[in-house]
C-alpha cells in the first residue's frame, strides 16, 4: 500500500492516500469541503459524508454535507443533498433532496432498492424502519408513504406531499398540494389540438383479451352520499378567442341512475 500525506494548513487542503484518497479544503481552520474516493469505487463530496471504505458499500456517489452519514450498506446508489439518506441501507437507488429518506434503516432486512426519490424531505416522515420499498418513483417535496409496516413496490407519488397508500398505485397531488384539473395531449390550449385517447392495456398474442377500463368517482365513507360521475362538453358562445365554459351533459349518480342534463335540469335520455 502507498501511504502519503500532505501538511494541513489553515486555508489550504490535505491529501492522504492509503487505498483511499482524501481532499479536504479548509477555510478559517475549519473544513468546508471534503472529497473522498475509495478502493470500492465510491466517491463522496461534503463534510461528514458516508464512510467510503466501510464493508458493504461500493459504487456509490454521495454529494452533500452529512449525506449518507450512517450508511451501513449500499451498492450503486446516487445520494445528493444535505442530510440526504442518513441511516441508509439500500441498493441501486437515486435519492436527490435535502433531508430525504432520513429515517430509513433496514434493521430487520427490509429492502430499499431500485427507487427514484427526488424532492426536499421526501420519505422523511413515514418511510422508515419496518417498510420495504422497491421500484418506487417519488417526485416532489415531502412525498411519502402513509406509514406503518408494509411492503411498497411499483408505485408513483407525484407532487408536493403526495402520499402512497399501496403498491401499484399512482398518486398525484395531496391535501395541501391539491390538483383540480389535468390536461393531456398538447397542453392546456393549442392552435391545433389533437384527439386524445386514454387506453387500458391491450392484449398481446393469439386471442388475448385487453384489460377492462374502470372510471370511478371518489369513494365516500359511512352513510355519506356516493359521489357522481359527470360527462361535460363546452357551451358555444359569441365569436371570440375566449375559452368556452364546460357544462355537464350526463350524470351517473351514486344509485346507478344515468341522467341526461340540460343546464341544471334533467332532460330526456335516449339510448341508441
Amino acid at each position: 500500500a502507498v501511504v502519503a500525506a500532505s501538511t494541513v494548513t489553515a486555508n489550504g487542503f490535505r491529501t492522504k492516500t492509503n487505498n483511499t484518497t482524501h481532499l479536504t479544503i479548509n477555510v478559517d481552520s475549519s473544513p468546508k469541503a471534503f472529497i473522498r474516493g475509495g478502493s470500492n469505487e465510491s466517491v463522496s463530496i461534503g463534510i461528514t459524508s458516508y464512510p467510503a471504505t466501510s464493508s458493504g458499500i461500493t459504487g456509490n456517489t454521495v454529494i452533500g454535507s452529512f449525506a449518507g452519514t450512517d450508511m451501513v450498506t449500499g451498492v450503486d446508489n446516487v445520494l445528493i443533498g444535505v442530510d440526504a439518506a442518513e441511516h441508509y441501507e439500500g441498493d441501486f437507488s437515486v435519492i436527490i433532496g435535502g433531508l430525504s429518506i432520513t429515517q430509513w434503516q433496514s434493521l430487520t432486512g427490509e429492502a430499499f432498492s431500485k427507487n427514484v426519490v427526488i424532492g426536499e424531505g421526501t420519505g422523511a416522515t413515514n418511510l422508515g424502519s419496518g417498510n420495504a420499498a422497491t421500484w418506487m418513483t417519488m417526485l416532489g417535496a415531502e412525498t411519502d408513504i402513509t406509514g406503518g409496516n408494509g411492503n411498497y413496490e411499483y408505485s408513483i407519488a407525484l407532487g408536493a406531499k403526495a402520499e402512497i397508500k399501496a403498491s401499484h398505485q399512482w398518486v398525484a397531488g395531496s391535501t395541501l398540494g391539491y390538483l383540480t384539473e389535468a390536461y393531456f395531449g398538447r397542453g392546456v390550449t393549442g392552435i391545433s389540438p389533437a384527439t386524445f385517447t386514454l387506453n387500458a392495456t391491450g392484449g398481446s398474442g393469439l386471442n388475448n383479451a385487453g384489460a377492462g377500463f374502470v372510471l370511478a368517482a371518489g369513494k365516500s365513507t359511512g352513510n355519506a352520499t356516493p359521489a357522481s360521475i359527470f360527462l361535460a362538453t363546452s357551451t358555444a358562445a359569441g365569436s371570440s378567442s375566449t375559452l368556452q365554459t364546460l357544462s355537464n351533459r350526463f350524470q351517473l349518480n351514486g344509485t346507478g341512475q344515468l341522467l341526461a342534463l340540460n343546464g341544471s335540469s334533467f332532460g330526456t335520455l335516449t339510448l341508441v
